[in-house]
């Protein structure tokens, strides 16, 4: 009786190992925390001394949103590529138009780890700002989740014409 037992839960364990061979690591990461669904928010401004400088810069920050899993893709004839955790991730920076002039402002924004290296960026997002007004432009991202422990700072370039 002992043997038969012992036998019935050996070929249970094998038949779950090959119907679900790496299930440990399907499985999604746990949750973000509090604090990384909280805005991360800075007021830095432009890095400028000049007076005449057509854009104030009220605040910036960043924040992660989910996670989810992407799944597996093929590239064309080529590799597979294997399915990823990863996280969407939110940047926001507010900016005012302090010149007689209609702005289109384009922000880049950069998640970074502690020694300044970029960890992740999102595609560049503009708006127009008409004279003397306050916009807030925004947008999402995605990066692999194992890269998420290294953010711990941001950074953001702007443009206009």
């Amino acid at each position: 009786m002992k043997i038969k037992i012992i036998a019935i839960c050996s070929v249970v364990i094998a038949f779950m190992a090959n119907v679900h061979a790496g299930w440990l690591t399907d499985l999604l990461p746990s949750s973000l925390t509090d604090a990384q669904k909280e805005w991360h928010m800075s007021e830095r401004g432009v890095g400028t001394s000049d007076p005449l400088y057509p854009l104030k810069v009220i605040s910036d920050g960043y924040k992660m949103i989910e996670i989810y899993r992407e799944p597996e893709r093929k590239r064309g004839s080529g590799p597979t590529w294997p399915a990823y955790d990863a996280v969407n991730w939110g940047w926001k920076l507010t900016v005012k138009n302090v010149s007689a002039n209609k702005l289109n402002v384009t922000v880049n924004y950069t998640l970074m780890d502690a020694d300044g290296f970029k960890v992740a960026y999102a595609t560049p997002n503009s708006e127009w700002v008409t004279p003397g007004n306050t916009v807030t432009i925004q947008s999402t991202a995605s990066m692999p989740y194992d890269q998420l422990k290294r953010v711990t700072q941001s950074s953001w370039s702007l443009s206009y014409y």
